[in-house]
């Protein structure tokens, strides 16, 4: 399973997790795992000296008969025998149940009290867990351990059960074992409206867009959600597809269970998310005062420890960005809501200094309002807080491109290295940024040979226009457009589809970056696409290297500046763009490796006139969980 059978944020918790609990079973982190080899392990891992192997060789015997197909010596636990476990370790619990028993046993009734006593145990823990991963928090910890695998031992509801078991590999980030279980339960029970979202959420999470896109669709077929729940479920599963149906999907899970005199936290912080994220696509600020007063409710029943602070920041971050530039009012509007961003961001931190969201948060301000020295130091106090992978993999993400901005040529290199540890398929990481940094260091072959090195080692119409696009940022325009024009022949524009990618849309922009097309010519081919931005996003970039190797700088600047205005995501052209904008800005003569037209500072009035601090503000990655 990759982890330890018992878990404990010190060596006394620990022990006592050992002596208390039992471990998980292994199937249910990980699904795919045989039956028998399950057994055996927790065989090995019982309490009871007696029921364990008596010798390493006995152990070793079960093992070879696994692993020869042949029927195994250990014998799996019955139900009876873990409650039995269960009641011994948790004496005080057990006490009035043992009351009712000896009544029952004098009464000729053992058999219904026994059977009566486990089954409002379970269903005591299985709604206490419901509860707890459904309205309040699906990445609850310990809610496996300490009411899941109790449940499952007293003979629990297996449907709720394994819902609920779902819940936690997706708040885990588990997409694999959650999708295979989901998937069972969808045969097995096709009726219930609450696993068809939360499979498509996990499809999503997965990577699987097509899976993602069927399971949804089935999902809408079957009628509207009748739950708060199924409504809440909708609204994961939507989130980063179409941010207005989610946020409309969490505010009417929210109003019906408060229509039965609940509270849905985990709603409410939901909601609060989607208001960032159509804050960021749509610039309007219309709910911000909505969304902040949410998250002040959250606060102030102390919900979710700093990520309300987090979420806070960002929101007043957002809105920062849409005031900035304008003059008089509004501009004074500006520099209040960073200051309320850096505040709540530091507020957070004082909540809880060892989470790196409010740390997050306090950098993406500082990167917006150009202060990007400090914005490296903060990104670096992130990156020693994090815990978790994705969101170490986020602040190498962010500050690589800091120290690009700031000429540290070294540590920006660095940086790239270890992105390529946890994304070695990212065409950015391992190959046009690294092309950039060498050319900036005064190695332009090198990096032209890392440009060309993509081609030669991916295939499809997404590697070579890339490979053609760092070819032309780095001053090889006739070579870029040879390379096109040399693999049109044996293209094949269905291969390799990127949603919202078409293979006409494909066909049509590898043309345009062929022959020098113009961006309103596609825009004609996005009528009709769900997210047509993405699309703009992509074509503005690559044509915008294509001006710019033409020597075109100023209008190269416009399309750079209109792909990073498409906000497709921080993963994205709008990263991608903002990337190069800033250098554009810093030095209008850049880069100075290509002969080009000269422009007057920045093409859109939308980034004001106050210098670089002003001009290059960013856009934060609101992409977590």
């Amino acid at each position: 399973t990759r982890r330890k059978p018992f878990q404990g944020e010190n060596r006394a918790q620990l022990i006592a997790r050992i002596c208390e609990r039992e471990p998980l079973s292994p199937r249910r982190l990980v699904p795919s795992i045989p039956v028998d080899l399950e057994t055996i392990c927790l065989r090995a891992l019982d309490k009871d000296p007696a029921r364990r192997h008596a010798t390493a060789d006995e152990l070793a015997e079960d093992l070879r008969r696994f692993a020869a197909g042949r029927p195994i010596l250990s014998r799996r636990t019955s139900g009876l025998e873990l409650a039995a476990k269960w009641v011994r370790r948790h004496k005080a619990v057990s006490v009035a149940g043992a009351a009712v028993f000896l009544v029952v046993l004098l009464t000729g009734g053992l058999g219904w009290s026994m059977q009566s006593a486990r089954r409002a145990e379970a269903n005591a823990l299985l709604g206490e867990a419901y509860d707890k991963l459904v309205f309040e928090d699906y990445r609850a910890p310990a809610i496996a351990s300490s009411h899941l695998a109790p449940t499952e031992a007293l003979g629990g509801d297996e449907h709720t059960l394994d819902l609920l078991w779902a819940l936690v590999y997706l708040g885990r980030g588990e997409w694999g074992a959650a999708v295979e279980l989901l998937d069972k339960m969808r045969q097995a029970g096709p009726d219930d409206l609450r696993v068809w979202y939360l499979l498509a959420w996990g499809q999503h999470e997965d990577g699987d867009r097509a899976a993602f896109d069927e399971t949804f669709s089935e999902a809408e077929r079957r009628g509207p959600p009748a739950t708060a729940e199924e409504w809440f479920f909708r609204g994961l599963a939507i989130h980063w597809e179409q941010p207005a149906v989610a946020l409309e999907s969490y505010r009417q899970a929210n109003a019906l269970r408060a229509a039965e005199h609940e509270f849905f936290p985990q709603a409410l912080l939901h909601l609060a998310r989607a208001r960032n994220q159509q804050l960021y696509a749509t610039r309007s600020i219309d709910a911000l005062a909505d969304a902040q007063a949410n998250l002040r409710l959250l606060i102030d029943n102390g919900y979710y420890g700093a990520y309300p602070y987090y979420l806070l920041s960002i929101s007043q971050r957002l809105a920062a960005e849409v005031y900035r530039g304008s003059s008089g009012t509004r501009g004074d509007l500006a520099d209040q809501y960073y200051a309320e961003a850096l505040k709540w961001a530091r507020l957070g931190q004082e909540i809880d200094p060892d989470n790196d969201r409010p740390i997050t948060a306090e950098a993406e301000c500082l990167e917006s309002m150009g202060l990007f020295e400090e914005a490296a130091a903060v990104r670096t106090r992130a990156l020693d807080a994090a815990k978790q992978p994705v969101r170490r993999w986020e602040a190498y993400h962010y500050r690589w491109r800091l120290y690009y901005w700031l000429g540290e040529l070294d540590a920006a290199r660095a940086d790239l290295d270890e992105l390529v540890g946890f994304d070695p398929d990212n065409i950015a990481y391992k190959y046009a940024y690294p092309a950039l940094l060498a050319a900036e260091r005064g190695e332009l072959e090198a990096g032209r040979e890392i440009a060309r090195s993509l081609d030669r080692e991916r295939s499809g119409a997404e590697a070579v226009l890339w490979s053609a696009t760092c070819l032309r940022l780095l001053g090889c325009a006739e070579e870029a457009r040879a390379l096109l024009a040399e693999r049109l022949e044996s293209m094949d524009f269905n291969a390799g589809l990127v949603p919202p990618q078409g293979p006409v849309w494909l066909a049509a922009l590898y043309a345009a970056c062929m022959d020098g097309g113009d961006l309103a010519d596609l825009e004609e081919l996005t009528v009709g696409v769900a997210t047509p931005w993405k699309l703009m996003g992509e074509a503005a970039f690559h044509l915008g290297a294509e001006r710019l190797g033409a020597g075109d700088g100023a209008g190269s600047l416009q399309l750079f500046e209109q792909a990073y205005r498409s906000f497709d995501s921080e993963m994205r052209y709008t990263f991608h763009a903002r990337v190069l904008c800033v250098k554009m800005y810093d030095d209008p003569g850049w880069p100075p490796w290509i002969t080009t037209s000269q422009f007057d500072g920045p093409m859109s009035a939308g980034h004001g006139d106050g210098g670089v601090a002003r001009r290059t503000a960013g856009i934060g990655e609101e992409r977590d969980r």
